[in-house]
């Protein structure tokens, strides 16, 4: 007797973040294959570092290398429109890898059609991409990426980001509607985003708030902003200024702010004025 559809929906829909579920499901019945590949691949977690081994061993991550999801979507294209979330993870030691043919990486990036989040992180640590050797892979990895239809944006802890031509205007990004800036900065001037239209931004950091703050001195004739939820985190007494800059702007749709800091606020003025903020809950 066949499963009932919506059975096998309830059991893949329960165990939809446990992978080792979802891959004994799709073994247990060809039902299960598709529902399963749909939960198993919507997220995919890229690593790299100065060498395929350290990719493979040194990260307490799960995780693929490039070259092994790239002969995964090569054997099974069906896979690459799956993917919904990409998250790319660079080992300190990336920066030290040697310069290689980026036609894998390019292949990668440019297939993942349904992309709608892209996280570029360095973990707990911190990349300077001006002293990197393989700057073609640095670039693809910015350039070739599919920007159209992204929906959020994670940069941590990424330091001068090299020239991308998706950041030099705001049209090639026409579904965004999350920004995260955690301690990130670029290379190019002209970087440009149209920050009051998105629904979330995070920012933090020295260089992030650089940014922002210089954002908001070039628009400072902004009649209002879009948000609905604001994230600082606020590493200096320097922030809190532009916080209040940023916050002063009309803002109508704000529901959620969230203030972080990491050092003593008694050492400024943590006053914030939230009273104008009418549909502000938490």
């Amino acid at each position: 007797m066949a499963i009932p559809q919506e059975l096998m929906d309830v059991i893949i829909d329960f165990n939809h973040d446990d992978n080792q579920a979802l891959r004994a499901c799709a073994l247990a019945s060809r039902a299960f294959v598709a529902s399963s590949q749909l939960h198993l691949f919507s997220r995919i977690k890229l690593i790299l570092s100065d060498s395929a081994v350290r990719e493979t061993t040194l990260w307490k991550l799960s995780g693929h290398t490039f070259q092994r999801f790239h002969t995964m979507i090569f054997v099974s294209p069906h896979i690459a429109p799956l993917v919904t979330t990409l998250e790319i993870y660079f080992d300190i030691t990336y920066c030290q890898r040697p310069t290689v043919d980026t036609s894998i990486f390019t292949a990668v990036l440019t297939s993942l059609t349904s992309l709608k989040r892209y996280v570029l992180s360095a973990g707990l640590d911190s990349i300077d991409f001006r002293g990197c050797s393989d700057e073609p892979l640095t670039r693809a990895i910015f350039n070739d990426v599919p920007a159209a239809g992204l929906v959020e944006l994670c940069l941590d802890g990424v330091e001068s980001i090299p020239y991308a031509d998706i950041f030099s205007t705001s049209g090639k990004w026409p579904s965004l509607k999350s920004l995260s800036m955690l301690w990130s900065s670029f290379q190019q001037q002209d970087v440009v985003w149209d920050l009051a239209s998105l629904e979330s931004l995070k920012v933090g950091g020295l260089n992030s708030f650089l940014y922002f703050e210089d954002w908001l001195s070039k628009n400072n004739f902004c009649s209002k902003l879009r948000w609905k939820k604001f994230v600082a985190v606020i590493t200096s007494p320097d922030d809190v200024p532009v916080v209040r800059t940023a916050l002063s702007i009309p803002t109508p749709y704000l529901e959620e702010v969230v203030i972080d800091h990491s050092f003593p606020m008694e050492s400024t003025d943590p006053s914030i004025d939230l009273r104008t903020v009418a549909n502000l809950r938490t």
